[in-house]
């Protein structure tokens, strides 16, 4: 790990200060920033949702799966779980 020595760091700010450059100021809301400072023409950051419907799908199925591999419901083959197989390649 290297160390950085807090006497040049300051030097360092206080040449930036004394050269009047003003740093961009951090947009993240969890800084402090309001969602009214957000640009809202970026199309990746659309009104995101925590989950979508096919998600939360995908998850009951997952656990309705295990829930039926640990009960051995249907298992045509010794060496194999079919639901295991099928739930582990639609979960993934």
């Amino acid at each position: 790990m290297a160390m950085v020595n807090q006497n040049e760091t300051r030097d360092d700010l206080l040449e930036v200060a004394e050269a009047g450059i003003h740093l961009p100021q951090p947009t993240d809301t969890s800084l402090g920033a309001s969602h009214e400072d957000h640009d809202h023409d970026d199309e990746h950051h659309d009104h995101e949702h925590g989950f979508e419907l096919v998600e939360v799908l995908r998850v009951v199925f997952v656990a309705l799966a295990a829930i039926a591999v640990w009960f051995h419901l249907w298992e045509p083959f010794n060496r194999v779980s079919v639901i295991g197989l099928v739930a582990t390649l639609i979960g993934g």
